[in-house]
């Protein structure tokens, strides 16, 4: 039974304002139009825990990596973060997890590595009460079935053997859920199979994974559990992307719709990879605005969230057309969580190109180290409010990440939500793409196109 509903107080062309609200109370009314801090790995979760109060928002949500819930819950418990901050974090927070899709999708060793570490802690949790040994061997069993079916389908239909007794896919669905009940989480998105355009028969596959779900969680609801609010879960491979609408993206939209209308959801979860290949050619960023315009609409209809994960820049397009949140990585590339490995063995010069992007809201500007340090008034230039000596962290790129850009980052990325919404309350549609059209970068400037 659905427990979540959308308030919506106002609407200015597609775009919605109101809140979130949840029948049972189990979280307080959670504000529509956010950027989310996408926490992928450790060094995210460091930056959040640290400077929680000073970066984010009331109530503002959060996405967590959930291949990684072990590694992120040891990193804010550790000996220099007490455990009142994560739990500061998870009752201030609201914290949906998700499980990117490339990390069974290309069988990604380091993702895939990460997820049995987490199947091996979890299964010897009360919920499944496994001893280590044995968890160890089913963990190691599911790792092996991923990394021998890189981009197969037949991936799904080896997880439903038994394995000393136990069903291999009730395990991964079950341990997903818990791993989210671990950290806190208010929200799940689970591990479904990516829809993809060489395996038309990937779209119903996915839809009925989501129901599988979907039953576990009744189930645990029954028991008088309290799991995380479940969201019908669409990973989409590029390649669904074209510059025709097809009877696949019919097929999602139907499907969708079906899902909504069941009511044992509680929202819908988009997650698109290739957005980078999408974006350069206008053909397939139409389909994908159109996709992204009926997915909205059929959330909306049953007064539903929608969340868009790791879409960087073009949220602002998704707000524009209805959809209600979006989450963004704290590096602000577009780009999949579990990327090739980059060496260490760099100069210092080009050591600091790890630093990453630099965002400045009211320029509309990605700047790398090298442009914030030539600036006339160097760092002042982002932050006039806070200035700082940005030359003390030259040849140290992880210090700059964590204590400067990724701060930073979060703050202008609210900022510029927040210039969204007091123009969308002023009455002005579209505002998301008009900011999008002045963008410094080509790949965002084609969304801002109306």
């Amino acid at each position: 039974m659905t427990n979540c509903s959308l308030l919506i107080s106002k609407e200015v062309g597609s775009a919605k304002i109101g809140f979130l609200i949840d029948k049972l109370k189990s979280f307080e009314n959670i504000l529509l139009n956010q950027a989310i801090p996408y926490v992928a790995h450790s060094e995210d979760m460091e930056v959040i825990i640290r400077k929680q109060n000073q970066v984010l928002l009331p109530n503002q949500m959060l996405e967590f990596n959930g291949y990684e819930t072990r590694q992120l819950l040891n990193k804010a418990l550790n000996e220099r973060n007490p455990s009142s901050s994560y739990q500061e974090l998870s009752g201030n927070h609201p914290i949906l997890t998700s499980f990117p899709c490339e990390v069974l999708w290309l069988s990604h060793e380091k993702g895939v590595k990460n997820f049995q570490e987490n199947l091996i802690w979890v299964l010897q949790k009360e919920k499944f009460n496994f001893d280590k040994s044995k968890a160890e061997r089913i963990s190691a069993k599911i790792s092996e079935i991923i990394l021998q079916n890189k981009q197969k389908y037949q991936l799904w239909e080896s997880l439903t053997q038994r394995y000393e007794g136990e069903v291999l896919s009730t395990i991964v669905i079950n341990a997903s859920i818990e791993l989210a009940k671990q950290s806190k989480s208010k929200f799940l998105a689970g591990i479904v199979p990516i829809v993809d355009s060489k395996a038309p028969n990937s779209t119903s596959l996915c839809h009925r994974t989501n129901i599988a779900y979907s039953n576990f969680i009744q189930i645990q609801q029954e028991m008088g559990d309290s799991p995380p609010r479940y969201l019908y879960a669409l990973p989409i491979n590029s390649s669904v992307i074209t510059n025709e609408w097809s009877d696949q993206l019919r097929e999602i939209v139907l499907n969708a719709k079906v899902a909504a209308e069941s009511t044992k959801f509680d929202g819908i979860f988009v997650a698109v990879r290739g957005l980078k290949d999408i974006s350069e050619e206008p053909g397939r960023v139409n389909t994908l605005t159109k996709l992204m315009k009926s997915l909205n609409m059929i959330a909306y209809e049953q007064l539903l969230p929608i969340w868009w994960s790791r879409t960087e820049f073009i949220g602002m397009n998704v707000l524009d057309n209805g959809g209600n949140f979006f989450s963004y990585n704290l590096n602000l590339k577009m780009e999949d969580v579990y990327t090739k490995f980059i060496s260490r063995n760099l100069k210092p010069v080009d050591l600091m190109k790890r630093t990453g992007k630099f965002f400045h809201f009211e320029k509309r500007q990605l700047l790398d180290y090298n442009d914030v340090c030539n600036s006339r008034n160097k760092f002042q230039t982002l932050r006039p409010n806070s200035p700082v000596d940005i030359d003390s962290y030259n040849g140290k790129p992880v210090d700059c990440r964590k204590q400067l850009r990724k701060p930073h980052n979060i703050e202008e990325m609210n900022k510029m939500v927040e210039h969204w919404l007091n123009h969308v309350k002023d009455g002005e549609m579209n505002p998301g793409h008009e900011y999008l059209q002045g963008f410094s970068e080509p790949l965002y400037r084609v969304w801002g196109v109306q």
